[in-house]
């Protein structure tokens, strides 16, 4: 009898610690389970903002997608490592679906300088050295002083004026841009470009503090545009934009994964490697700070140039990093 009544109670204790840990784990997933959704919640609730908006509400870089969980340490670390490329692959992809759309829907075109707004903000300086370097002249096949080739440094002018307090201050920036117009190819190579944009920063002060203008001319697309204008009967002979010696690390960075993972080899001379803007590739460079210029020069004036169908080649030259862009028309 008495061991009757000790298995019973053995057989009661084991049932009562099944039953607590059926509880303990049935919680434990009720819990896990609002969790995820909680965190779909927090993702699809970004899916209705701008895409301005998904940046700052997502660490930078991140997919807006539920399935990939942007909380999780592997996602973190991946996207961490992809930020860079996948930024400038969806901004250069948004770029060129605007350009390729603006023929239908019509977009404005940019804006029109005139004489007058350079004249007041930028001054012209010859640039020392007056001749193509050796790989351009490999790459677009042309001597070291083309015909009507000018060089020449844009700089913003500085103007002094008293302020308020009484003292001097400078009313500029001190942007630049170093380029080279060769009208008998179509071709412009652009040395150095420090737009007052980025001098200023996002502060909205100059770098040595004093109060900054930033003049209407101010892009680099819009300066190629009004001084290539002044050089050519048609605009739209302009086809090569070159980028020499690149020294953005974020635009070399995005270069080197792109040639490490599509030759395996960082760097290769002329003729290099080439991407349409049909690839992923493709659109990270045009989204890089060497390649946004040439996507603002042909969103703005489709107009004058018609339509393009841009590739981009890579390559090591001489000096360094070389980038060149064919807007080849369709």
């Amino acid at each position: 009898m008495a061991t009757s009544r000790a298995f019973s109670a053995f057989l009661a204790v084991l049932l009562f610690g099944l039953l607590l840990s059926t509880f303990h784990l049935l919680e434990k997933k009720s819990g896990t389970s609002v969790n995820v959704v909680n965190r779909q919640q927090v993702v699809s609730s970004t899916l209705v903002l701008t895409v301005k908006q998904q940046r700052v509400a997502l660490p930078f870089g991140h997919q807006l997608n539920a399935a990939n969980d942007p909380f999780s340490e592997t996602r973190r670390t991946y996207v961490k490592r992809a930020a860079p490329f996948e930024a400038a692959k969806e901004k250069g992809g948004e770029y060129f679906t605007a350009y390729q759309s603006a023929f239908e829907c019509g977009r404005p075109s940019g804006p029109v300088f005139i004489k007058n707004q350079f004249d007041s903000a930028w001054k012209d300086a010859p640039l020392n050295g007056d001749f193509v370097d050796k790989d351009w002249q490999t790459a677009l096949n042309i001597p070291a002083r083309p015909p009507n080739y000018v060089a020449t440094k844009h700089s913003q002018i500085v103007a002094p004026f008293v302020s308020a307090t009484g003292q001097n201050v400078k009313d500029a920036t001190e942007g630049f841009y170093k380029l080279q117009y060769i009208p008998s190819t179509g071709a412009i190579i652009v040395l150095g470009a420090f737009s007052p944009d980025f001098v200023v920063g996002t502060d909205g002060v100059a770098k040595d503090d004093r109060p900054a203008v930033i003049p209407q001319l101010n892009r680099l697309s819009d300066m190629m545009w009004y001084k290539w204008n002044s050089l050519v009967t048609d605009p739209a002979t302009l086809r090569f934009i070159g980028h020499d010696n690149i020294n953005n690390k974020l635009s070399k960075s995005i270069i080197e994964e792109i040639l490490l993972r599509t030759t395996g080899n960082k760097f290769a001379p002329w003729p290099g490697n080439s991407f349409g803007l049909d690839t992923d590739d493709g659109k990270a460079l045009l989204g890089t700070p060497n390649g946004i210029g040439v996507a603002w020069l042909l969103l703005d004036r489709y107009r004058d140039m018609g339509k393009r169908e841009p590739t981009v080649t890579i390559w090591e030259g001489k000096e360094g990093t070389m980038m060149l862009w064919d807007l080849n028309q369709v």
